[in-house]
């Protein structure tokens, strides 16, 4: 009893230290699950965000730079996007990718975004140049979370996990022996944010019939989860969307290793997915719902035990995502340009830049007492 009074406490700190995936922990991973090596979760993501000057008056420019840094060990092509700088407010002059300027033109068509190329562990900063409308006439932060900076790219990740068949007779005698104990599989999951888990659903090693007309059973289950800091994404390319679709990851079959094989009862069904070609699985607030699947025809033409490898890639675009504050603060309204000037009425309201069509709310009139 004593053991276990030890590791409550410990066990205690760790959660509160929100430390909660405890199968990591090399001597309670067989308590809580499988040993699980996890690669790294975020692949693609923004190092910095800068915003210079953060402050700017109406007509000045603003100068924000994005550097992108590749954590994997992949070349990887991303697509930087300046998806939402509050246009009106700010007028978008230049688009600086690594090799190249683009000039534009600002408004709704305006591209703002940057195709890049990252070798393994490389950092490269994208640059845009915005001008503050110069009619601005009240302090202004649109948005009011900031301007907002997109990476998506696109990411492979494999998984795999090792199960273990032991013969009854061979789980007979260790039992006689007092050496026979269950075990927890160990899982291995690659490089990605959306991490996948094969799980054995049964007692591990799993015991099978060395004589039997009709072969074993067991029972897996498959289980994606989004660990990263960003957002499953659809690829840029993708303009020509269903109402209200979401983007998915593609999972491949999992290759049972001659172990057995997955049942099913059609190939659209969430394990003929696994099972067969494949398909599109959903991820609902972070993770997939759980696929329990029957495997049958276990293998059981091996002697005393043996231990195989449960293998699946998956390929998905992904999005990390930041933002940047900046402040127009308005100058004097006959600081303003006469064509803003010449526009000023008393007939109209603000919105946003102050501006309602041709028309400007004057500033109100200053009280002295």
């Amino acid at each position: 009893m004593k053991p276990l009074l030890l590791i409550l406490p410990l066990v205690a700190v760790l959660l509160v230290s929100g430390c909660t995936d405890l199968s990591d922990i090399p001597f309670i991973g067989g308590l809580f699950g499988p040993a699980t090596v996890k690669y790294t979760n975020d692949i693609i993501i923004i190092r910095s965000l800068d915003a210079t000057p953060s402050t700017v008056f109406p007509g000045q420019q603003v100068r924000v730079v994005a550097y992108i840094q590749n954590q994997g060990r992949d070349k990887k092509d991303v697509v930087v996007d300046l998806y939402d700088y509050c246009e009106g407010t700010f007028h978008l002059n230049y688009v600086d990718c690594p090799g190249q300027t683009t000039s534009q033109q600002g408004g709704e068509n305006s591209d703002a975004s940057c195709p890049i190329t990252l070798q393994p562990y490389e950092t490269a900063g994208v640059g845009w140049t915005l001008t503050a409308d110069e009619c601005i006439s009240l302090d202004t932060t649109c948005p009011a979370d900031g301007l907002k900076v997109s990476a998506n790219y696109g990411q492979d990740t494999e998984g795999l996990t090792t199960i273990t068949l032991i013969r009854y007779d061979e789980m007979q005698r260790q039992m006689s022996e007092g050496t026979y104990k269950e075990t927890q599989p160990t899982r291995s999951v690659g490089e990605g944010p959306i991490k996948g888990y094969i799980g054995i659903e049964d007692k591990h090693p799993v015991a099978v019939s060395d004589t039997s007309d009709t072969k074993p059973t067991t029972v897996i289950s498959f289980q994606l989860r989004n660990e990263g800091n960003g957002f499953l994404a659809f690829k840029p390319s993708d303009t020509e969307r269903k109402p209200n679709e979401k983007p998915k990851v593609h999972v491949n079959p999992i290759d049972m290793a001659g172990i057995g094989e997955i049942q099913s009862t059609s190939a659209d069904d969430e394990c003929g997915k696994l099972a067969g070609g494949g398909g599109d699985l959903e991820l609902i607030k972070s993770e997939s719902p759980k696929i329990v699947c029957l495997v049958a025809n276990l293998k059981n033409d091996f002697t005393k035990q043996l231990s195989k490898t449960l293998k699946f890639s998956m390929n998905y675009n992904y999005e990390f995502r930041s933002s940047v504050k900046v402040t127009v603060k308005p100058k004097a309204l006959t600081a303003l340009p006469d064509s803003c000037k010449g526009k000023t009425t008393s007939g109209g309201t603000t919105s946003g830049g102050g501006k309602t069509g041709e028309e400007y709310t004057p500033l109100p009139e200053t009280e002295y007492i």
